[in-house]
């Protein structure tokens, strides 16, 4: 018989990453992860690595002398922490605690059929965007367009560009990647993720040993420290509901702290001491958001990068790229182009939502509650909430833009 199962902590009757229903917590959360991803690419990537970005953006280099947003002055002073490494690490923790509270709710072939729908229309329609911004820029700046219909193909739904082992055309889509390796590892192993007790830790030792046996695949290597990662936000999901005592999830955290750095360490990654020293300060603020979750309070702006977060996140960086050189040929000063761009984009992650997203997502949700009573359907195990030991979880909403 499984053990016995505390009920989920209080709440301040708000939810999303904390709890039953969207919570102010969760989306200050994906607003600042949002925010500080999209200020790294605009306001400091495009500058001090402008040739990478231009080259995606398929444009013209910037012109030598143009000078650099006051962002950048700010990001010389922490030379081991990067705002984009922060945002991605904070976005990984989110879904690694939100992941274990659907498959509670879902079958783990419903939460597959549900994560689609959240992810891959949505995709699909900013990649278009980026496409299209590519091709316009090459267009302004005569140049051919740089990649092969093949390469373009398999970046329409995420996660194949990764099995045929193609080059990068969306600069966003490795994080995509990491998430759906995390989805298909969680939903394969849906009960252990479910089962009380730390015999989930099994996943990100097993992601470990992989590294240590196929070093051979250079982008496992660099994508294993973020899988494991993730799975903190798994132990402190299990704590949460009370499938985890605390002093259990303490070492489970420390566990997986240990393992991410062990495989960052051994991966090719040229910036480990910003990848490690963001992440960390990533944990830092979701333990302080969980703490505070009582009295935190979100304003409107952050609410709004929180709802148009993944389609901004989808967006941003491509078109952004492309924009913006077009302006310096304006002769625009540095922050007045990154403000036009960010405006732009977020205007275009706004339409994205409610037009793609919002319905597309509903509809998944719609699927996922249908085909979890759907006798035969994949990986159904129907009333679990019945099963002895077994908490009766309130349903949980995601977070807008996690």
């Amino acid at each position: 018989m499984a053990a016995p199962v505390r009920p989920s902590r209080p709440s301040n009757g708000g939810g999303g990453v904390w709890g039953a229903s969207e919570s102010s917590n969760s989306r200050t959360l994906c607003g600042l992860a949002c925010a500080s991803v999209v200020a790294s690419h605009l306001l400091e990537l495009f500058w001090i690595r402008s040739g990478e970005a231009t080259g995606f953006a398929n444009a013209l280099p910037v012109p030598a002398g143009t000078g650099s947003t006051l962002f950048v002055s700010l990001t010389g002073a922490m030379p081991y922490f990067g705002f984009g490494q922060f945002g991605v690490a904070l976005f990984f923790l989110i879904s690694g605690f939100v992941i274990p509270l659907s498959l509670d709710r879902y079958s783990a072939g419903a939460f597959c059929v549900g994560r689609l729908w959240r992810i891959v229309p949505t995709y699909m329609v900013c990649f278009s965007v980026t496409i299209l911004a590519i091709l316009l820029a090459g267009a302004h700046y005569g140049r051919a367009f740089p990649f092969t219909a093949r390469e373009v193909a398999l970046h329409a739904v995420p996660g194949v560009r990764l099995l045929a082992d193609s080059r990068f055309v969306d600069l966003v889509i490795w994080t995509l990647e990491v998430e759906i390796i995390f989805y298909v590892l969680c939903a394969v192993a849906a009960p252990i993720v479910r089962r009380p007790g730390v015999v989930f830790m099994l996943l990100p030792i097993a992601v470990f040993v992989a590294v240590l046996t196929i070093r051979g695949w250079f982008i496992f290597t660099i994508y294993a420290p973020h899988l494991i990662f993730m799975f903190v936000g798994v132990a402190l999901s299990a704590w949460h509901v009370g499938r985890l005592a605390s002093a259990s999830a303490c070492a489970c955290v420390a566990a997986c702290l240990m393992l991410a750095g062990f495989a960052l360490a051994i991966s090719p990654n040229p910036r480990l001491e910003v990848v490690a020293v963001s992440s960390v300060a990533a944990l830092a603020l979701f333990l302080a958001g969980y703490s505070l979750r009582e009295r935190i309070r979100s304003t409107g702006i952050v609410r709004m990068a929180a709802m148009v977060s993944y389609p901004l996140y989808l967006v941003h960086a491509t078109a952004g790229y492309a924009l913006m050189r077009v302006l310096l040929d304006f002769h625009l000063p540095p922050d007045a182009v990154a403000a036009v761009a960010i405006a732009a984009v977020v205007a275009i992650a706004t339409a994205v939502h409610f037009a793609i997203e919002r319905p597309t997502q509903a509809l998944g949700q719609r699927w996922a509650r249908h085909l979890t009573g759907a006798p035969g359907f994949p990986f159904n195990l129907r009333n679990r909430a019945a099963e002895p030991g077994r908490a009766r979880l309130p349903r949980p909403q995601e977070p807008q833009g996690a």
